[in-house]
């Protein structure tokens, strides 16, 4: 009865392994994927000084999504802010030559896109419109704001 006992539980056992391979199974998934890289640049140009002797100066900055060989595979899109601006001042900026209006100092938004080398250059044009007999002493920012889109 225990030999009967043993070889119905071995069979059994051989039998549920079997059903239990064909209808049960198992496979690794790796699954990889790279960090894209992002690349936002912002070059500034010479600071430029305005006075008695020089009312009007022009003051460039660029804005790249690249460094040397490396382009960016994120697009971007950026807007700039112009802080800190007396009253006494006339500005004028142009976007790769192309004149553009400030909205409260504020730029548009602007799109660097991803995969291929952009840069945008731009160039303030800076004139005193005040007093000239009345000293003036002014530092201004440029502030660049952005996102990945």
């Amino acid at each position: 009865m225990k030999k009967i006992l043993f070889i119905f539980i071995l069979i059994f056992s051989l039998i549920s392994l079997f059903i239990h391979n064909n209808y049960y199974f198992s496979e690794n998934i790796f699954i990889s994927a790279s960090i894209a890289t992002p690349i936002f640049n912002v070059h500034f140009g010479k600071t430029t000084i305005l006075n008695n002797n020089n009312l009007s100066t022009q003051y460039n900055f660029k804005v790249r999504n690249f460094n040397e060989n490396l382009i960016s595979e994120i697009p971007f899109k950026y807007y700039f802010l112009l802080d800190n601006i007396p009253k006494n001042l006339d500005i004028i900026v142009f976007r790769n030559s192309q004149k553009i209006f400030l909205h409260n100092l504020r730029s548009d938004y602007f799109v660097l896109n991803s995969s291929k080398k952009e840069e945008d250059i731009f160039y303030i044009q800076i004139n005193y419109t005040g007093n000239f007999y009345e000293p003036f002493l002014s530092t201004f920012k440029i502030k660049v704001f952005y996102e990945q889109i």
